[in-house]
């Protein structure tokens, strides 16, 4: 399609253009309408990408409506601007700061030749060009186009441009994972081997944090932060700080954690420093491996250890509002239901099979009390 120059109605060549209404113009040897106003007194021109004239109205009006939302300072930004901008309001967690700023850069090194630079002027089909070009697995594709969207968001909301044009794309569907998750007497097994190396310098401590975090179900940074003063033995609660959200949380001392907790106090003086850490050691990684190693075990991580408290809560009955709040999760228990869906669905299939008709005289059911006769 042959492309009209940028403004429309030029007094050069006259004949190029048609009226077609108020504001609405065609480029005739194009038959593309375009669309010119004064717009805060200033005269602007569009093109509205349409030879349809009933298209072309409805472009018009959106095109006047989006032209009212714009902050008239805001200039005709580019990318450069966008990635500086969005670059000044980077906060949070160092490694989420840190994947952000690498698409940032990716966006200014790998910005498609022939897509328009100016943010007005990029269309969803530019963003899914310059994602296609790095063939990237789904985990780093969505990193992507989160950081792009959350970059485009911003500039809507500074009335820079109308629209986000990386709303509609789609994030990558990931393929789902096999995540190893030891057996509760599995992950007792690895602390005692942990504990059983009377040559490793910290051994002691390193079962120490390895047994706290699958008796807790906490990872690997809220324990390294846990504090003295934030273990409170007469309310019976630990006061947490999930990384990951930036955000507090409180769980209660378990009872299959409370005489751990109640050992490392007294071995700490029984009136340990409120500011002091519980654990001594700060990643329980080279440890937790040496001993499914030694065990013949598979390789299980840390975040293993929070799976396995997870499932062992699930299969126990605890509800799955409860295992969320202990997790630190804002979501009521949709991630949990999504992710171990697996395990709920056999728990509840084991409740199912109590549902039986031939229920008098088990012992696991209690009989109705007479209805009332009015």
């Amino acid at each position: 399609m042959k492309r009209a120059p940028k403004t429309p109605p030029d007094a050069e060549k006259p004949k190029l253009w048609r009226r077609a209404g108020q504001c609405l113009y065609v480029y005739q040897p194009s038959g593309e309408y375009y669309a010119r106003a004064r717009i805060r007194g200033k005269l602007k021109s569009h093109c509205l990408e349409t030879r349809d004239r009933k298209l072309a109205d409805r472009k018009l009006r959106k095109w006047k409506d989006d032209q009212d939302k714009l902050d008239p300072n805001a200039g005709d930004m580019t990318i450069e601007g966008l990635v500086e901008r969005y670059g000044a309001t980077l906060r949070g967690a160092e490694k989420t700061v840190s994947i952000k700023r690498h698409v940032m850069r990716q966006l200014l090194g790998h910005w498609p030749q022939d897509a328009p630079r100016r943010i007005a002027r990029i269309r969803q089909g530019h963003i899914k060009t310059w994602l296609a070009g790095f063939g990237f697995g789904a985990s780093a594709h969505n990193a992507h186009l989160w950081t792009v969207r959350a970059m485009f968001a911003q500039a809507v909301a500074d009335k820079i441009i109308p629209d986000n044009p990386a709303e509609g794309i789609p994030n990558a569907k990931r393929e789902r994972p096999r995540r190893m998750t030891p057996s509760w007497e599995q992950f007792r097994a690895i602390v005692e081997n942990v504990r059983g190396q009377r040559w490793a310098e910290h051994a002691e401590d390193s079962a120490d944090l390895v047994e706290f975090m699958g008796l807790c179900g906490v990872g690997q940074a809220e324990a390294a932060g846990l504090c003295w003063k934030h273990v409170d033995f007469a309310k019976g609660e630990m006061l947490f700080f999930r990384v990951k959200t930036r955000t507090a949380y409180a769980v209660p001392i378990f009872p299959q954690a409370r005489p751990l907790m109640e050992r490392l106090r007294d071995a700490a003086g029984g009136n340990p420093d409120p500011e002091a850490p519980v654990f001594k050691v700060k990643d329980p990684k080279i440890a937790l491996e040496k001993a499914c190693k030694r065990l013949g075990f598979p390789h299980y991580s840390p975040r293993s250890l929070r799976r396995m408290f997870i499932t062992r809560c699930l299969t126990l009955g605890v509800s799955v509002k409860n295992v969320a709040h202990w997790q630190g999760h804002q979501d009521g228990g949709a991630l949990i239901l999504r992710v171990y869906s697996h395990v709920i669905d056999a728990h509840a299939q084991r409740e199912a099979a109590k549902l039986v008709a031939e229920c008098e005289g088990a012992d696991n059911v209690l009989p109705f009390a007479p209805a009332a006769v009015r």
